[in-house]
């Protein structure tokens, strides 16, 4: 198991973007009177409706033997994720 790691980079330092993370959590009415819990929710349902749409378009992309164009929306699962793990790690 060990080889398996010895070429490989090392990951970087995750940054969230912050200008992401402000209109992804205001594009939610709800987020306006949320506490740090109701943010996390807030941004767990961004993840999952994000990874709902990746799921579907995935299928018909493979059904119709298409290349992905999802390089953009890859990008912005991935700062989503990080928003949540960040309000995670700071509830804990």
């Amino acid at each position: 198991m060990q080889e398996c790691f010895q070429n490989t980079p090392p990951v970087k330092e995750f940054k969230v973007e912050y200008d992401f993370c402000v209109a992804s959590l205001m594009a939610n009415p709800k987020s306006k009177d949320a506490d740090l819990r109701g943010l996390g929710v807030i941004s767990m349902q961004h993840v999952y409706k994000m990874q709902l749409l990746f799921i579907l378009i995935s299928e018909v992309l493979l059904g119709l033997a298409l290349p992905s164009p999802l390089t953009k929306q890859n990008g912005d699962f991935f700062q989503l994720t990080g928003i949540s793990l960040a309000i995670t790690n700071m509830i804990k």
